[in-house]
């Protein structure tokens, strides 16, 4: 499955519409913000249109920590896509913010492992993950 263009077309968003530096510019970052939401909006109904419901594996991670100590969790979800993934990831208590990455599931998954935050090791490893030593 090839997410390529989803994933090209989220970081532009994130990009184009990250919020300003100064202060002068408040008033157009609530624009870009409210833009930013639509859009968002509009790629989660083009995602559900589409009608294919999958295993997502998202991956939350903070970069700015050492190696070994960077994962925030993880979580695997039923979802459209990308965006809907988030959305319910959020909607359910599982996202711990950072930087999120959208993986493709190893097949064959434990229910158990869907639809809540994994932190732990073993269940990362499950998941295909090795923590690095730090």
């Amino acid at each position: 499955m090839n997410h390529q263009g989803d994933r090209h077309e989220i970081e532009q968003l994130t990009t184009q519409f990250a919020a300003p530096a100064t202060e002068a510019q408040t008033m157009t970052t609530t624009m870009r913000e409210t833009e930013l939401r639509k859009r968002m909006n509009d790629l989660e109904r083009e995602e559900r249109a589409r009608g294919d419901i999958q295993p997502v594996l998202l991956y939350f991670t903070d970069n700015t920590k050492p190696a070994g100590k960077r994962l925030l969790g993880a979580c695997v979800v039923m979802a459209f896509g990308f965006i809907s993934a988030v959305t319910k990831a959020h909607a359910l208590g599982n996202n711990p913010g950072g930087a999120v990455l959208w993986l493709d599931s190893p097949k064959g998954l434990d229910k158990r492992l869907f639809d809540r935050l994994i932190t732990d090791d073993a269940e990362m490893e499950q998941l295909g993950f090795k923590r690095r030593a730090a």
